[in-house]
């Protein structure tokens, strides 16, 4: 039987989004194996009839010995499983799954879900951090069998675009269940009413995880300076307070 590896940075990530994928792949007569870090998560992604494996991760650990471990890691469970295809979600998964099969000849898929705020920023740090960026993304292009993104500006914005023409697949996003997430089947005054909304109000959502490079900042300013001409207008911002990231939105905002 085949054997695929998927890695992901969060449970609740492959929990929430992942797991179609498994089940299709499970369809297609593959074995399917997921690594991630330890959490209540690999508990319920086992219960699925996906092999979890988990391992211990500490994000605010950023150094190379660090990074050297979860590499290892990653190598010595591809070779233990005799895995046929590593296929990674996100940055610091990416460049596990690239280091750690960077001199065999399985296959390697990557998923690139945003080339990052370098690309969005053009201040001097930033630009240092989109040179890296570059550099990094030329590495997996270079390994990679196929490299995954989720818009055509994104496969336009890596570095010798036409060169890696060939091994970039641009898709529609990263899949949302749209029987479950259907405006139609939404009843906004019920929602408004159990929200306590007034039907005046225009509100304006930000779903994001909290860490201050996805702008929020600038974002709270911004409505700030709405106060007098849009008094009906407001702010929500949705999102998961990331405190192991250490330039997470602090509570006290």
């Amino acid at each position: 039987m085949r054997r695929i590896l998927l890695i992901e940075n969060h449970g609740s990530d492959f929990h929430s989004t992942r797991l179609p994928l498994c089940k299709y792949l499970r369809a297609q007569g593959w074995d399917v194996y997921a690594l991630l870090p330890n959490s209540e998560y690999v508990e319920l992604i086992q219960s699925e009839g996906i092999n979890a494996i988990g391992y211990d991760l500490d994000r605010r650990d950023v150094g190379v010995r660090h990074l050297i471990r979860l590499v290892r890691i990653c190598r010595e469970i591809t070779n233990r499983l005799d895995i046929d295809i590593v296929h990674s979600f996100r940055f610091l998964p990416n460049l596990l799954n690239i280091v750690a099969n960077c001199f065999n000849s399985r296959k390697v898929i990557v998923h690139i879900t945003g080339l990052g705020v370098a690309f969005s920023n053009f201040s001097f740090p930033y630009l240092l951090l989109k040179i890296l960026s570059q550099i990094a993304f030329q590495i997996v292009l270079f390994r990679a069998n196929k490299v995954i993104v989720q818009n055509e500006d994104d496969a336009k914005d890596i570095l010798f675009a036409k060169l890696w023409n060939r091994k970039v697949v641009v898709i529609e996003g990263s899949g949302v269940d749209t029987s479950f997430f259907n405006k139609a089947l939404a009843n906004r005054a019920k929602l408004r009413i159990g929200s306590n909304v007034s039907t005046d109000d225009m509100i304006f959502i930000c779903v994001t995880r909290l860490l201050w490079e996805k702008g929020i900042g600038e974002m709270v300013d911004a409505f700030q300076s709405l106060k007098e001409s849009e008094p009906f207008a407001k702010l929500w911002v949705v999102g998961w307070p990331d405190k192991e990231n250490p330039r997470h939105v602090q509570d006290s905002y």
